[in-house]
């Protein structure tokens, strides 16, 4: 659920990447 978080601010970008926005925002949860 706290993978909508990085999504939220950049909504443009995940729009049209929303299955690299899931990857990149998972990774961004890792560290």
């Amino acid at each position: 659920m706290t993978t909508y978080a990085p999504i939220q601010p950049r909504p443009i970008l995940s729009k049209p990447l929303t299955a690299n926005s899931v990857q990149s925002s998972s990774i961004f949860l890792v560290p």
